[in-house]
């Protein structure tokens, strides 16, 4: 192009009788080449947002959670209403539940906001009453009133606040004074993430009973039944509560004792103290113990048949009783083995070859002798081992029906 621009300037001023209309010529061609026209466009581009709204995380639940300065713990606050009025002949009152926790303390209250009837048949500042959580069976409770006689404390609650994650309704019943009885409705949906943030910090392993029972949608009725029917032996022609479960029950200062016996390589004793703690200690209160123990487990087959003086045909493991659960014995060749030893010598009837029940889970377990050697233990196992062993027994237990009817107790 600057070329031929070039050639035609000097054409045309070689014409000099065309000057003027050579000029225009030239400016316009100039005009031509040195102008740039620039088109612009503007692209809009709209972004569209959507927002989901989330249900509360604690559905209708209030709750309140602070730090202490002082120590660092945490305490937690929730409670909900009665969709439903608690009417008397002196008006009507919307109760309130109220479940708090500080540290590994747990609190669980009902404000009825009316003046209760007293449970005659009881101590004095008791009261009856009578809870139904979802469709299980209702259970009489008996529970203690504060000095007004209005709010209504559950003992020991931590088995009960457990059990509640289980459901999403409960049904309160209770008389007020010189009134007909009438009960409170709770719809609590969200009261299984309130519990398992507040099993963070406040530990208990009754209240993991029913987190259990909850991952695996059993209700309580049944996991009753299932420590019934899985727990009770029949040996010999005696009949009682299999495991380890003292007077007392199992707890800080009751604990399930276990003896390593023997020359035990530290590393490998070591490992299998982390197994025990980190499966069963979340339901289960244990001490590894020098002394007295209920479980005694031996390093190597050789060092077992030494002390129980006679041959074992078994090559990966063997475990017995002695007399009736004074305590039991076992080896095994791998740590691996650990869940289902343990779980048979705390007192599940199947590992024994004793079971008989009509009750069957959607995931194979121990309880239903349905898993192999080597497999993790479920928290169907767990809900189950956790129930039986948070029950104290008493002398009243003959027979198996009495021992269904311990374990039934939400208040143990």
């Amino acid at each position: 192009m600057n070329k031929f621009i070039s050639i035609s300037l000097v054409f045309l001023i070689s014409c000099s009788s065309a000057q003027t209309e050579a000029d225009k010529r030239i400016n316009q061609a100039i005009e031509e080449i040195t102008t740039t026209t620039t088109t612009t466009t503007t692209t809009t581009t709209t972004s569209t947002t959507t927002t989901t709204t989330l249900p509360p995380r604690y559905g209708n639940w209030t709750v309140e959670i602070s730090d202490s300065p002082l120590d660092n713990s945490v305490s937690y606050f929730g409670y909900i209403d009665s969709i439903k009025t608690l009417k008397s002949k002196d008006g009507e009152t919307l109760p309130r539940l109220v479940i708090k926790c500080n540290s590994t303390n747990y609190e669980m209250y009902i404000n009825t906001g009316q003046k209760l009837t007293p449970f005659y048949d009881g101590e004095a500042g008791q009261v009856l009453g009578r809870i139904r959580l979802g469709q299980n069976e209702p259970k009489d409770v008996i529970l203690k009133e504060d000095s007004e006689s209005k709010l209504v404390f559950f003992s020991s609650p931590e088995l009960l606040i457990g059990y509640l994650t289980t459901v999403d309704k409960i049904l309160f019943e209770v008389t007020p004074n010189e009134s007909n009885t009438d009960y409170a409705d709770f719809e609590i949906d969200g009261i299984y993430n309130f519990v398992s943030d507040m099993q963070k910090d406040c530990t208990s392993k009754k209240v993991n009973i029913g987190l259990y029972a909850a991952d695996e949608k059993i209700n309580i009725d049944k996991l009753i039944k299932a420590g019934g029917d899985f727990f009770w032996h029949k040996n010999f022609g005696e009949e009682f509560v299999g495991g380890f479960i003292s007077e007392a029950g199992n707890f800080e200062f009751s604990p399930v004792r276990v003896r390593f016996q023997g020359n035990w390589d530290e590393d490998k004793k070591i490992n299998f103290q982390n197994k025990i703690l980190t499966i069963f200690s979340k339901v289960v209160f244990i001490e590894f113990v020098e002394g007295d123990a209920d479980i005694v487990i031996h390093p190597t087959k050789t060092s077992a048949e030494k002390n129980w003086g006679k041959n074992i045909d078994r090559e990966y493991g063997f475990g017995f009783y002695w007399e009736s659960f004074d305590y039991c014995e076992f080896w095994i060749d791998e740590v691996s083995y650990i869940p289902i030893y343990i779980f048979g010598c705390l007192g599940n009837n199947s590992f024994w070859g004793e079971t008989s029940s009509s009750i069957s889970f959607s995931k194979d377990t121990f309880v239903e002798d349905e898993l192999y050697v080597d497999s993790p233990i479920s928290k169907i196992d767990l809900a189950i081992l956790g129930l039986v062993y948070q029950i104290p027994p008493t002398s009243t237990i003959y027979t198996k029906d009495s021992f269904l009817q311990e374990l039934g107790k939400y208040l143990p």
